[in-house]
């Protein structure tokens, strides 16, 4: 097996959807037996491709690289060697390690897990045979997944829709060629853009909510989609100065207006209406910024829109109704709020009938 070979790496995906690129650093130096069953199991054809996560315990561990089951119940050695013959002094003080279990047996000894946290307590139990280099923020997002609580397995499945090795010197992939071609040149994720400021994270956020609209305007929902929400990451909360806090979140509130507008015509209603108030509640500290009244309008008519499509009428026609207070004249908030008044009246009467049966 080429001594090139330093690195692997494995392609998260979420319901159908790209999280993105965890890489690692293997420390063959140390355990040559263990990082060549998982360069193999990396190349394939049998192997992690295609495999799941089993066991998320957030703030600590996720488990995975059982391919046969992916339960946590298989998963066989590949190569041959004695794995035990690699173990060695192994404390490390660090997070986002890869480890083996020193317990596993043969039919088990492709699995491995992804420490979150620092996991030096457990050396006994646990060997680190690689670091992870690109995607830590993947592995945070993996741990904000529900998980059933009696085994910890994820509620949504967690695929490795694709894993492979890197040679030394060869580009971890980062980047996507065909974002690349697209104008979009930043990595999915802030965490693997190294030492970015925070001005620079602003300018790369406006250029992708630029790309965004692009995409839209050409009726490429789920590309604007795309751009929107990698914008929003690039704008992610975190420890910030007042006066960082303020030009942020003025970004915010039109990423989250743009990805409401896609949701819309998605026809998913429920996260429009999230994504509106979440907007709304922002504009109240903003009253300020330029055009926010605009965008408040357009906030509270997508909610008013979205609350009538789930047969919501009494949130509907109040939306509609506090909008026309302030739009007098404006023929389609007056359908709409005339509709979801209409709607709110039958529901009414429907409600007095049933009520009056109860009482004869």
């Amino acid at each position: 097996m080429s001594q090139d070979i330093d690195r692997v790496f494995f392609e998260v995906e979420v319901k159908g959807n790209s999280l993105g690129r965890i890489v690692v650093e293997l420390f063959r130096d140390k355990c040559p037996n263990i990082c060549n069953n998982i360069i193999t199991l990396c190349k394939g054809p049998v192997g992690y491709k295609g495999s799941k996560v089993f066991r998320v315990i957030k703030k600590m561990m996720i488990q995975a690289g059982d391919y046969e089951f992916n339960t946590g119940e298989g998963g066989k050695q590949v190569v041959d060697g004695d794995f035990a013959n690699d173990y060695y002094d192994s404390e490390r003080d660090e997070d986002f390690l890869m480890f083996i279990d020193k317990k596993s047996t043969k039919e088990a000894s492709s699995q491995f897990l992804f420490s979150t946290t620092n996991l030096s307590y457990m050396k006994n139990e646990l060997l680190p045979v690689g670091k992870i280099t690109k995607g830590t923020s993947i592995l945070s997002r993996i741990e904000r997944i529900p998980v059933v609580e009696t085994t910890g397995y994820p509620s949504i499945e967690i695929t490795f829709m694709d894993c492979g090795v890197l040679e030394h010197g060869q580009s971890d992939g980062i980047l996507d060629q065909q974002n690349v071609e697209e104008g979009d040149i930043y990595p999915q994720y802030p965490a693997d853009n190294e030492d970015v400021s925070l001005g620079k994270k602003m300018e790369i956020a406006e250029q992708l909510k630029e790309l965004g609209n692009q995409f839209f305007k050409q009726g490429n929902l789920s590309k604007a989609l795309e751009k929107y929400e990698k914008a929003f990451r690039y704008l992610a909360p975190g420890m910030r100065e007042e006066n960082e806090r303020k030009l942020l979140e003025e970004k915010e509130i039109v990423i989250l207006g743009n990805i409401a507008a896609v949701k819309i015509k998605q026809s998913e209603y429920a996260t429009v209406i999230e994504l509106c108030n979440k907007v709304l509640q922002l504009v109240t500290h903003h009253n300020e910024m330029e055009g926010i009244s605009a965008i408040e309008t357009k906030a509270k008519f997508r909610r008013g829109v979205s609350y009538f499509s789930r047969g919501d009428w009494q949130n509907s026609e109040r939306d509609f109704s506090d909008l026309l207070e302030n739009n007098l004249g404006n023929k389609e908030i007056e359908v709409w709020h005339k509709k979801a008044k209409a709607e709110l009246e039958k529901y009414k009467e429907k409600e007095k009938h049933t009520f009056s049966k109860l009482f004869k």
